[in-house]
C-alpha cells in the first residue's frame, strides 16, 4: 500500500531538466540509428536494383529489411523509455529536495528528507540530513544554554 502512495503521478516531474536529461540520453544513440537506418535503406536500395540488373531474386532482402527497421524502431523505443525512467530519478530527488530545503527555510526545523529506495542523490540528501541533524543539535545546545541562563537569572535575587 506504501509503495501506491508513493507513486509519481506524473510523467514529467521537473519537464526543463527532465528534457534535457532525456536529450542527453536520447541525442547521440538516435543520431547513430538514424544513420545508420538511412544507410541500410540505400544499400538495399542499391542492392535490389543491382539484383534487377542481375536477374537474381533477393527473397531475404524485404524480411532482412524489416528487420532492421524493427530493430531501429525497438531500440528507439527502449532507448527513450530509459532515458525517462531515469530522468525521474534524477529529477524526482530533486524536487523532493527543492520543495524540503523550502520547507525548511520556512521553519520546519524536524524535517528530513526521505527519497524512494532507487532514486538518485541518495547521498547529497543523506549529506542533507546530517547537516540538518549537526544544526538541530547546535539549537538545542544554544536554546538548553539559554534556557539554564535564564533560570539562574530568575533565581538570583538581590537582597536589600
Amino acid at each position: 500500500m506504501a509503495n501506491k502512495q508513493n507513486r509519481r503521478k506524473n510523467i514529467l516531474v521537473q519537464p526543463e531538466i527532465q528534457k534535457r536529461i532525456i536529450l542527453g540520453f536520447t541525442l547521440v544513440p538516435m543520431l547513430c540509428l538514424g544513420v545508420s537506418s538511412i544507410l541500410v535503406a540505400a544499400f538495399s536500395s542499391f542492392l535490389a536494383e543491382e539484383a534487377l540488373r542481375a536477374e537474381v531474386e533477393l527473397t531475404w532482402l524485404t524480411p532482412l529489411f524489416l528487420s532492421i527497421v524493427a530493430f531501429v524502431l525497438v531500440s528507439s523505443g527502449v532507448t527513450l523509455f530509459q532515458a525517462l525512467k531515469h530522468s525521474h530519478k534524477i529529477a524526482g530527488p530533486t524536487c523532493r529536495i527543492i520543495n524540503s530545503v523550502r520547507e525548511i527555510s520556512a521553519g520546519n526545523r524536524k524535517l528530513r528528507i526521505q527519497l524512494r529506495k532507487d532514486d538518485y542523490l541518495t547521498e547529497i540528501v543523506d549529506e542533507i540530513n546530517l547537516m540538518l541533524d549537526s544544526l538541530q543539535e547546535e539549537l538545542d545546545l544554544k536554546e538548553n544554554a539559554l534556557r539554564e541562563s535564564k533560570a539562574k537569572d530568575e533565581s538570583f535575587e538581590i537582597e536589600v
